[in-house]
């Protein structure tokens, strides 16, 4: 069938089906625009609209969009067996953009964590493995959710842990000495059980990330310019970068070993932007050039809130939230050389305090927030433009509830625990008293521990 023919079957006399008369390549071009759920109900209304909802090049149109959202390479991924089981695709998608999970369940802390002030402040997740810190001896554990397997990792055994970060292979743990102007860096290759240790000049306020073997440990915003340091696991060498002061974005290549910068100045109208590309083994300025963000004056604020930058392959996307107005979604794609920006409506209380929030990055489009120390789930979803409360995930019932004057009892406010969330696209979790509660939204993922407390099951639109 060529892509200029229809899909429908002859329609009864007395009867008006547009979409039924559609050429195929129109038809599309307009699934490219409808949500997955939209596709499954498609498929409901009539046999012969099942007929058309269910073709190959339909369903795969569909699923290069879902693909796309989720960070997934659909290029060679997609074959016949993919797009059989498309649904399980579409209802992950579904699941992320609407916050209802396949399976909520709770990992339980250990023994040893005893009261709350046990409870870790750093959490990492990553290719199915949840990785937290032990407060008592400056080290971390790794939890394999695929098989079960739990090991210990250690840090700089006379430092506090700053900051944790988990790649596919590597565990990176920031550590510092409260006498030290330095900053202790511990790298584990999980694989090999391989150690490296680095030090760096330490500053106020930075962010770390990790891609493949390169370890970046970058300055925030608002800070005294300060350079970027590259710490290379594969040579055991850090490389400093240029002196940055408005660092509101970074991407790291570190196949071709480019690292590219955005310095930002909101105080200019419209705001200016400065990209740099470094080579990250020299410290050779590449290329630099500079243009603004088509953003209207109205729409800014003075005061800015980041969440710091995250890599999904060759994007690299950065959130700025203001108390005034919209959320600003910032989309670099290395492929094209190109940032673009989103704008995202709505959460009108996440912007009243944008500081007492915790994020984390499910895919390039979908970043999930909640308060600081009550709830509720924001998603904000850039792909539609929208911020919205979620009511389907929240904290267990048997969580302790701060606000409560009986339970607080004299612990100050600044003791009591605050929400941290971590994920990625196939699950999102939430440190909360009793353990660590988990939110699956892949279907074709099933965890393996022992320990494991089931919650309770979502409803579903595809079910």
């Amino acid at each position: 069938m060529s892509s200029s023919e229809t899909v429908h079957r002859p329609q009864p006399e007395g009867t008006r089906d547009i979409i039924s008369a559609l050429p195929l390549e129109l038809l599309i071009h307009i699934v490219e625009f409808l949500a997955p759920e939209d596709i499954i109900q498609s498929q409901r209304v009539s046999k012969n609209w099942r007929t058309i909802f269910s073709n190959d090049k339909i369903i795969t149109a569909v699923l290069r969009e879902t693909f796309k959202f989720l960070g997934l390479d659909a290029e060679g991924v997609i074959t016949e067996d993919t797009t059989a089981d498309a649904t399980s695709y579409f209802r992950w998608r579904y699941g992320l953009q609407h916050g209802r999970p396949i399976k909520q369940i709770l990992l339980p802390w250990p023994e040893d964590f005893r009261d709350f002030m046990d409870l870790p402040d750093l959490i990492e997740y990553k290719s199915r493995r949840l990785c937290y810190e032990l407060r008592e001896d400056n080290s971390v554990r790794l939890v394999n959710l695929e098989n079960g397997e739990i090991s210990t990792w250690t840090g700089n055994e006379f430092g506090s842990l700053y900051n944790l970060n988990l790649s596919d292979r590597y565990i990176f743990i920031l550590s510092k000495q409260w006498d030290s102007n330095c900053y202790d860096l511990t790298a584990h290759d999980i694989h090999t059980k391989q150690r490296f240790d680095q030090q760096v000049p330490a500053s106020e306020y930075f962010q770390s990330s990790i891609v493949e073997d390169k370890v970046v440990i970058a300055p925030m915003p608002h800070s005294q310019s300060a350079p970027v340091y590259i710490w290379d696991l594969s040579s055991n060498d850090v490389h400093e970068i240029g002196g940055f002061s408005n660092l509101w974005l970074y991407h790291m290549d570190a196949v071709q070993n480019v690292l590219v910068a955005f310095e930002i100045d909101w105080e200019k109208q419209p705001p200016e932007v400065n990209q740099t590309k470094w080579t990250m083994t020299t410290g050779q300025q590449l290329d630099k050039k500079t243009f603004h963000l088509p953003i209207p004056k109205d729409r800014l604020d003075r005061e800015l809130a980041l969440e710091p930058s995250c890599n999904f392959g060759h994007k690299t996307v950065s959130q700025i939230f203001s108390e005034k107005h919209t959320t600003i979604h910032l989309e670099y794609d290395h492929t094209l050389d190109r940032l673009d920006l989103r704008w995202i409506h709505g959460a009108e209380q996440f912007r009243r305090n944008p500081y007492k929030c915790h994020s984390t990055y499910m895919t390039p489009y979908l970043v999930c927030r909640w308060t600081w120390r009550t709830g509720p789930l924001i998603i904000y979803d850039a792909a539609t433009g929208r911020a919205t409360q979620q009511s389907k995930i929240s904290l267990h019932k048997d969580e302790n509830d701060y606000s409560n004057p009986d339970l607080r009892g004299s612990i100050s406010e600044f003791d009591i625990p605050g929400l941290l969330c971590f994920g990625d696209r196939e699950v999102l979790g939430l440190r909360g008293d009793r353990g660590v509660q988990f939110w699956f939204f892949n279907p074709n993922f099933t965890p393996y521990l022992p320990n494991l407390e089931e919650l309770s099951d979502s409803d579903e639109i595809f079910d």
